[in-house]
């Protein structure tokens, strides 16, 4: 933008000078040749382009601002989906997501103190679902005498032995069902 300030305020002192020479010498030829007044129109032509170039870049940089602040919005927006959902599993996730974007849209962007905000909880029936509560034995005992590893490692394997077993039970009932079925 410097650049084509100069070069219009040189532009405009250089025309103001040549009228101002010709009426102070009382020496008026219109023409005289016409290089002086082809040269600063040429000036000014050049001073229009550059302001014109000017304002057709910033457009495209705006313009480009925009998009890459979209694409960045979009990849931050899918990273926070991943993440929530290898939290929380995506039929719960979804819910809350949608309420949190209705509370936006609705209050124009501005957020409520926690307080005051309703909490959502999706609750959905499950008939079929069993759940076990388990203690294991001397548990305190462990974890001050086993290091972190170890004590893991036997968690790990305490939980994988419980799933295979109610696996196999339940492919044996299913079994059964099965048979006195048919």
């Amino acid at each position: 933008m410097s650049g084509a300030l100069l070069l219009g305020v040189t532009a405009s002192v250089v025309l103001i000078i040549y009228y101002v020479i010709y009426i102070a010498t009382e020496y008026y030829r219109p023409n005289n040749n016409g290089t002086i007044t082809v040269d600063i129109f040429h000036l000014l032509g050049i001073f229009f382009r550059k302001m014109n170039d000017i304002v057709v870049r910033s457009s495209f940089l705006d313009r480009h601002q925009y998009v890459m602040e979209k694409i960045w919005l979009r990849n931050a927006r899918r990273q926070e989906k991943l993440m929530l959902h290898s939290i929380i599993p995506p039929q719960i996730a979804k819910p809350i997501q949608d309420d949190i974007q209705n509370r936006l849209a609705r209050k124009g962007g501005g957020l409520r103190s926690p307080g005051v905000m309703e909490h959502i909880v999706p609750i959905q029936i499950h008939p079929e679902v069993s759940i076990l509560y388990a203690d294991v034995v001397n548990y305190t005992q462990l974890t001050t005498t086993l290091d972190v590893e170890t004590l893991v490692r036997l968690l790990h394997g305490l939980f994988w032995e419980t799933d295979v077993t109610i696996a196999n039970r339940m492919s044996t009932k299913f079994q059964y069902s099965e048979r006195t079925r048919s």
